[in-house]
């Protein structure tokens, strides 16, 4: 088993509930609504986009695959005004916070899984802020 589906597989496993295609236009549009959607439907929709960005960002991917580190980015480091950054934190907080341990372990996966895509470079700075969110939040002890 490829390492892509043995992570797409525990993606599954630990986002029980999460749709499982959403079509090409969807995504895209999805991208961009990510942030915009209530907690009950992010836990829906984002496994999918990660299992999508996984599997079609290898072989070209998409130009608004970058939506998706910014809003994994619950640090937000890259934000210069310190009010708005502290907002933006408690908000990724507050969406992320009812994240299981293994929901946080396999999101913290899929980010070193895409450490060398290529839309990586156009958030370089969100994403390592987002690597170090998500390492923090996978050693946080929640259930």
């Amino acid at each position: 088993m490829s390492d892509i589906a043995t992570l797409e597989k525990r993606i599954d496993l630990a986002f029980p509930g999460r749709e499982k295609h959403i079509d090409e236009e969807d995504c895209g549009e999805l991208r961009h609504a990510i942030s915009r959607l209530d907690d009950a439907s992010v836990k829906k929709i984002l496994p999918a986009l990660l299992v999508d960005i996984l599997t079609v960002s290898q072989s070209g991917g998409s130009r608004d695959d970058d939506f998706v580190i910014y809003f994994l980015d619950g640090l937000k480091l890259d934000e210069a005004n310190p009010e708005e950054r502290r907002f933006r934190q408690k908000l990724a907080d507050r969406t992320f916070q009812s994240f299981t341990k293994e929901q946080r372990s396999v999101i913290s996966e899929w980010l070193s899984a895409v450490a060398d895509y290529e839309f990586i470079k156009m958030c370089e700075e969100d994403y390592r802020s987002a690597v170090l969110y998500w390492e923090r939040a996978r050693s946080e002890i929640r259930q």
